[in-house]
């Protein structure tokens, strides 16, 4: 039993991540969650998504009162432009706009880059206020470019020379 899916809806411009609370809330080290992930979501182009939803209990506990997953109705928040969500007390569903009706990117989407290997990403998160427990949501998306797919050609600031020349060389001001 899969206690995460995916679905695209409005001709492939929304990504939904159906999550299945109750089943997937288990007791890691710290904290009661819910963390699961989708390896590979495929797009257009060749491009694949690895996708992950984390939901934890505010605050961070191993009480008791953490151990089961409890909403007392259904809650929603988040941007309908870039990621919308929806809970109740089976399960959360995050939808993200990947693309505009033009059929262009999302530029409103918080994309940055990881930190090992340098892929766009986008991370986000939220909370969830329940008369039964307050949660945080956070999402993780990482755009994995397509196979033979030319790598980037950009520029960071700071990256490259060294000022005054290589110490290896000898050429130390």
């Amino acid at each position: 039993m899969a206690l995460i899916d995916y679905a695209f809806r409005e001709n492939a411009q929304v990504l939904q991540l159906i999550c299945k609370l109750a089943a997937g809330w288990h007791k890691a080290a710290k904290t009661y969650c819910y963390s699961e992930e989708c390896k590979k979501i495929e797009l257009t182009g060749g491009v694949t998504l690895r996708a992950q939803v984390s939901l934890l209990p505010l605050p961070v506990t191993l009480s008791p009162s953490a151990a089961a997953f409890a909403l007392s109705s259904a809650h929603e928040g988040g941007d309908l432009s870039t990621i919308f969500w929806a809970a109740n007390p089976e399960s959360l569903i995050v939808s993200v706009r990947l693309r505009e009706l033009d059929g262009q990117p999302n530029g409103l989407l918080p994309v940055a880059r990881t930190v090992d290997t340098r892929k766009p990403c986008v991370r986000w998160e939220d909370a969830v206020f329940d008369v039964l427990g307050s949660y945080r949501i956070a999402l993780l998306l990482v755009f994995n470019p397509a196979a033979n797919a030319p790598g980037p050609t950009e520029w960071e600031k700071g990256e490259g020379f060294l000022p005054g020349g290589l110490p290896s060389l000898g050429k130390r001001r």
